[in-house]
């Protein structure tokens, strides 16, 4: 398995993220939203995290019928977003998305109204996106490789920078959100 295609589509699938989580967000609030982590680059990790791991688990759905592919698809990826929410507090100590205020959400994780958006989500991306894809990674192997002892490095450094990147804006976030607590209060007196 090479895995620098798969950098590519994590890039690829946290920018499509990113897109239609700011077109969304500023739709709903009639102003613009930068969504995602990273104020200063255009992606949404979590978007990222998902496309891969539905590229991985199509591979082990092809086999079964079209409507149960969706629904585990789907699953996977409302899964996925729940775990993306703890990780957000108990890792980075913020909250990145709330659903508390909506029906039927789950600990402001996640919601029935993103469920079914995962699922509209999930058929686009199986009609659409996993042809193009399946092409995409097949001119990949064809091409010339990295070997994989260089295949592992470009994964590895990805890794590493993304890691780094993330702690140092974490640290530079939660300065900004101190400066602006002790404004407030400032403000309150």
């Amino acid at each position: 398995m090479t895995y620098t295609p798969y950098i590519l589509y994590f890039i690829f699938f946290s920018m499509i993220g990113w897109i239609l989580d700011s077109a969304y967000s500023s739709f709903d609030k009639k102003r613009f939203i930068n969504s995602g982590y990273f104020w200063e680059l255009p992606l949404c990790p979590i978007y990222g995290f998902g496309g891969v791991a539905l590229i991985l688990l199509t591979q082990y759905l092809q086999g079964y019928p079209f409507i149960i592919a969706i629904i585990v698809s789907a699953l996977m990826l409302t899964t996925l977003e729940y775990a993306g929410g703890i990780f957000c507090i108990v890792v980075l100590k913020e909250r990145l998305w709330d659903y508390s205020h909506r029906k039927w959400n789950f600990h402001g994780h996640i919601d029935v109204f993103h469920g079914i958006c995962w699922i509209l989500l999930t058929i686009v991306f199986y009609f659409f996106l996993y042809p193009l894809i399946v092409e995409l990674h097949t001119s990949f192997q064809t091409s010339g490789q990295l070997t994989p002892l260089m295949d592992k490095t470009v994964f590895f450094l990805f890794c590493l920078i993304a890691f780094v990147y993330t702690a140092k804006r974490r640290y530079t976030r939660l300065k900004k959100l101190v400066k602006q607590t002790k404004k407030r209060k400032n403000y309150s007196r």
